[in-house]
């Protein structure tokens, strides 16, 4: 996890280099969107393993960190109205009422768990706002890769800007599922609590961390890609032949 949030801050602070020069707000938003996640994610991951720290910096650490991962949506939500639909307003006011409720699911798990690092209904509720927001990309994504598919096999598109958009498709659809089955996660540790599950816990803790590092490496590798090809990628789509 700590290796997965390393390649997303660096790319997020390429990303922010390159707004600063461009004065872009696209983006500036997506920079901070990989930021925030590059260090609030393995920040919580660290407190939500039992034993993992201790009981008393536990849920500072899980505040701070979910803080950041707030932020991070923040940026998401911004660059998807900004890149897909700068003068739709249902957009503007999708990304307004994503940041809006962020904002508040973070403050509710404050107030009502006081960010327990096992989390909660309220840890759950602002997970799922996260999750409707990676969604939104996914689907804007999605729709937009397959019309720059069709674009490219006339001739009226870029393979390398229509191959971006496939690898956006990719990398938010993995994330999709990784907070799913984070928030089964979520959902196993409350029944522990309760009493109504039992489960080897080192068990769940291996897996979790197994498919947090597969998904995290097919993420940022369709990221990096996305967004800095390297010179022989780039001439090795181009060399591809159009397909009817």
């Amino acid at each position: 996890m700590a290796l997965v949030g390393l390649l997303l801050v660096a790319l997020g602070l390429r990303l922010l280099s390159r707004a600063r020069r461009l004065a872009s707000l696209p983006e500036l938003s997506v920079g901070i969107w990989f930021v925030g996640m590059g260090l609030g994610l393995p920040i919580i991951h660290r407190a939500s393993i039992p034993g993992g720290v201790s009981p008393e910096v536990g849920p500072a650490l899980v505040g701070f960190g979910q803080a950041l991962v707030a932020i991070a949506f923040s940026g998401l939500y911004v660059f998807i109205w900004r890149v897909f639909g700068p003068t739709s307003s249902w957009r503007r006011n999708l990304a307004v009422a994503g940041v809006a409720s962020g904002v508040v699911t973070w403050i509710g798990a404050g107030v009502i768990e006081s960010f327990a690092p096992q989390g909660g209904p309220a840890t759950l509720a602002m997970a799922t706002i996260r999750i409707a927001g990676v969604a939104w990309a996914f689907g804007e994504t999605t729709r937009y890769a397959a019309l720059m598919r069709r674009r490219t096999r006339i001739g009226l598109a870029d393979p390398v800007v229509s191959n971006r958009f496939a690898l956006w498709s990719l990398w938010t659809g993995t994330l999709l599922l990784g907070m799913a089955f984070t928030v089964g996660v979520r959902w196993i540790q409350i029944e522990l609590q309760r009493g109504g599950l039992e489960i080897d816990v080192d068990l769940l803790v291996a897996s979790t961390r197994g498919v947090f590092a597969v998904f995290g490496l097919i993420v940022s590798s369709a990221m990096w890609l996305a967004f800095f090809p390297p010179a022989r990628y780039e001439a090795w789509l181009r060399a591809q032949p159009a397909t009817p």
